[in-house]
């Protein structure tokens, strides 16, 4: 499991995310409440400016395993999870926002 620390060694650098099975379960059954919401998301004026800058036809098309690390950061108004951990976050690029809880190893790519 990643921490807020060890995520902060990692700003600037490229880098690939391994996420955790739970994370990829989760995400598969909520296939299409993501996709909505991809679909709200592209509507977002900087998003949809990076993607006609990158020539990317939607969110869809965006990997969101791999990116420079640009901020690493905890909501400060977010109650602990379940398991007591504070809500912490990595942003790549800066747009793509993942919980730390998701991700299981930063990998540093040339």
């Amino acid at each position: 499991m990643i921490d807020f620390f060890n995520a902060k060694t990692f700003i600037g650098k490229k880098v690939k995310l391994k996420f955790t099975k739970e994370s990829l379960e989760k995400s598969e059954k909520n296939k299409e409440i993501i996709e909505e919401n991809n679909e709200w998301l592209d509507k977002v004026l900087k998003k949809i400016n990076f993607f006609k800058r990158h020539g990317l036809s939607s969110q869809k098309d965006v990997d969101f395993s791999t990116g420079v690390v640009t901020s690493v950061g905890k909501d400060v108004d977010y109650e602990e999870n379940d398991d007591g951990r504070e809500f912490c976050y990595i942003e790549l690029d800066s747009y793509k926002w993942i919980n730390l809880n998701e991700i299981e190893e930063i990998i540093e790519i040339e």
